[in-house]
Formats: C-alpha cells, sequence, structure tokens
C-alpha cells in the first residue's frame, strides 16, 4: 500500500493512497459524463488519489471497449 502526506497544524501525517481495478463500464461512463461516481474515480485516478491497476489483458479490454463506444459517444478520433 502506497501512501501520501496529508497536511495538519502541526505536520504530515501518512494517509493511504486507494488502489482499485475498474471495469470496463467505468472508463466508459466516466468518459461519457463528468455528473456520476464514473468520472470522480477517473479524476481521483489523474490526480493520483487512486491508484489504478491494469494488466496487459485489461488494457486491451478497454481498448476494444473504449473504440467500440466511442462513435455512440460522439469522441473525436
Amino acid at each position: 500500500m502506497r501512501f501520501a502526506q496529508e497536511s495538519e497544524d502541526s505536520g504530515f501525517i501518512a494517509v493511504p493512497i486507494a488502489e482499485a481495478v475498474l471495469d470496463t463500464n467505468v472508463p466508459v461512463a466516466g468518459l461519457r459524463s463528468r455528473r456520476g461516481a464514473s468520472w470522480r474515480i477517473l479524476d481521483l485516478t489523474g490526480r493520483e488519489e487512486v491508484q489504478m491497476h491494469v494488466t496487459v489483458p485489461l488494457a486491451l479490454e478497454y481498448e476494444e471497449v473504449l473504440l467500440r463506444h466511442r462513435e455512440a459517444a460522439g469522441w473525436p478520433r
């Protein structure tokens, strides 16, 4: 488990960084709308508050699913 340091009046305390493996529906939903929990998870991942674990097969699945949803979501090429 990794830790981040969070400031307090008297110094710093260790705060654990959340770790996650995301199902493919999370990136799809998060990229389609910035209003839901999926977007929040992606945002936290981008700010390194959540550490995402990905295997090669999972990365390939993300790619396949996101490419399939690209046209329906109106994402540019």
